[in-house]
């Protein structure tokens, strides 16, 4: 104010104000242009941020998109194997069963093989079983004979009133005998199941002597039976099959 009342002095006033005015415009106009670098400046970073997220969007969606084709064609190729193998199977379904009969059957001729070999070694020692079963029971048929003519013969010799009382005691023998059986082994005696366990313990031994196994026998014929009935059960799946086709 003190330098517009000198210059209204010497009349130069106006002069004053228009240069005050061309100062305050030039500093509005730099304040402008500072203020458009910084929005200019600003704008190319935002641009470069907004690029930057589109490239990084851009790289995801392909990565995705990438990963969802490979997942496609991982199934695409599952399917394709799912439908080979169906075929091969289809394929292998027509002449398994077929193969698997005559493979079977040929096991069934091997084991029947076997079974006769087995049985031919078996026929004599059956025999020495026989022989010695009867052998035993023989024997012990002879017992009661031998007391039977041991008792006849003592009546004779010493009259039935001294051997009466020998009688009863011998009975009563027996009765004992029977009861002590019955307590030790908790059953009744059997003659029947006597004679069944005695062939059993010879014919196990026999079977020791010789080297018999009779329990292969045994599998064999077990494997035997068993191979039958999987043959007619195929046999009787291909018939039917055979009928629908």
């Amino acid at each position: 104010m003190d330098e517009l009342a000198e210059h209204e002095k010497d009349n130069t006033s106006e002069d004053f104000i228009k240069s005050e005015i061309a100062k305050e415009i030039d500093s509005i106009k730099a304040a402008h242009a500072s203020l458009e670098k910084q929005i200019d400046k600003q704008k190319k970073s935002t641009e470069k941020i907004l690029e930057k997220e589109k490239s990084e969007k851009e790289k995801s969606e392909k990565e995705k998109q990438t990963q969802i084709d490979q997942l496609l064609r991982k199934i695409k190729e599952k399917e394709s194997l799912e439908e080979h193998l169906q075929k091969l199977n289809e394929e292998q379904a027509k002449f398994s069963e077929e193969q698997i009969i005559e493979t079977k059957k040929t096991i069934l001729e091997e084991i029947n093989r076997t079974i006769i070999t087995i049985e031919n070694t078996q026929k004599p020692l059956k025999e020495i079983i026989n022989r010695e079963y009867k052998n035993y029971k023989w024997r012990l048929s002879i017992i009661p004979v031998l007391y039977f003519f041991i008792i006849s013969f003592l009546i004779y010799k010493l009259t039935w009133n001294v051997i009466e009382p020998y009688t009863y005691l011998s009975s009563l023998l027996g009765l004992i005998c029977s009861y002590l059986y019955f307590a030790i082994s908790g059953e009744s005696f059997s003659p029947l199941k006597h004679f069944n366990n005695k062939k059993a313990k010879i014919t196990k031994r026999v079977y020791s002597e010789f080297k018999f196994d009779f329990e292969y026998l045994e599998e064999q014929r077990e494997r035997k039976t068993k191979l039958e009935s999987e043959i007619d059960e195929l046999l009787s799946t291909t018939s039917n099959i055979l009928k629908q086709t």
